[in-house]
């Protein structure tokens, strides 16, 4: 993964993707999106992803990447990236 001059993301291949939390205990679960659709998630630790995959059938194509984090007290939270992702496999 790397960013561009003009502050672009992009990923070639496939990337690893990680969340830390200070606490399991309070949280249910984590979820992945890919441009608004639930990807993968997890109930347990330890919280990461490999995204391994083509999204799209273009070559090369810009995506949002968000983390959603559910709270046993029904509070979330998220985090957003765009990106520009490679993947050169088909799966």
């Amino acid at each position: 993964m790397s960013k561009t001059f003009s502050g672009t993301i992009i990923i070639i291949g496939y990337v690893n993707v990680k969340v830390h939390t200070y606490s399991w205990n309070e949280i249910e679960s984590v979820h992945f999106y890919v441009d608004r659709i639930d990807q993968y998630n997890l109930t347990k630790p330890p919280i990461e992803w490999n995204i391994n995959k083509r999204y799209i059938t273009s070559f090369l194509s810009n995506h949002t990447l968000t983390v959603y984090g559910f709270y046993k007290d029904d509070y979330y939270w998220n985090e957003s990236i765009n990106e520009t992702y490679l993947h050169l496999l088909y799966n």
